[in-house]
């Protein structure tokens, strides 16, 4: 088997690269961590308008820095944005924007990971299919397996149930 030695300029991209994602993964941890936080001062809609803006922020970072044609930026901003989405659904759930239903404790909980997850799975599709990555090939297959069985979770009644099906959704 042949190595093939890389150049400094692939080097580089590929430290950027690294630092990026680093970068990317303690941003949604903070995220997370924001979102499900008690802020006593705040209303539980400001709470979700807060964290959906910080996905909106990146989109727009990821887009002006698109214009610049800084496309490792621009494509690290744009994995930020949409990997909020899902943190600010899981956040309207926490607080019960939706109702009691669609919150965390709620009997709709699977719905919610449903239609949230389909939501994430077709931006997530659309990016991967746009920029041919990798990265979100690999997380609308994550995410298309997780819509399923949120959606599974939710039509049965019990958890045997839910674990037959899942069995043969893996078939």
């Amino acid at each position: 088997v042949l190595k093939v030695e890389k150049t400094s300029e692939q080097l580089r991209e590929r430290n950027i690269s690294i630092v990026l994602i680093t970068g990317v993964i303690l941003l949604l941890f903070g995220g997370l961590i924001w979102a499900t936080s008690t802020w006593d001062n705040l209303n539980a809609i400001i709470k979700v308008v807060c964290i959906g803006l910080v996905s909106a922020f990146f989109a727009g970072n990821a887009f002006i820095a698109f214009k610049l044609k800084i496309k490792q930026t621009a494509f690290a901003f744009l994995t930020l944005a949409s990997l909020f989405i899902p943190i600010t659904i899981l956040s309207a759930s926490y607080y019960q924007i939706f109702g009691e239903y669609l919150s965390l404790q709620g009997e709709g909980r699977g719905l919610l990971g449903f239609i949230g997850g389909l939501l994430c799975l077709f931006i997530y599709f659309k990016i991967a299919n746009h920029f041919q990555s990798k990265l979100f090939i690999f997380i609308s297959l994550i995410t298309f397996t997780l819509t399923a069985i949120f959606g599974m979770a939710y039509v049965t009644s019990t958890n045997e149930v839910l674990l037959f099906l899942m069995a043969v959704f893996n078939l």
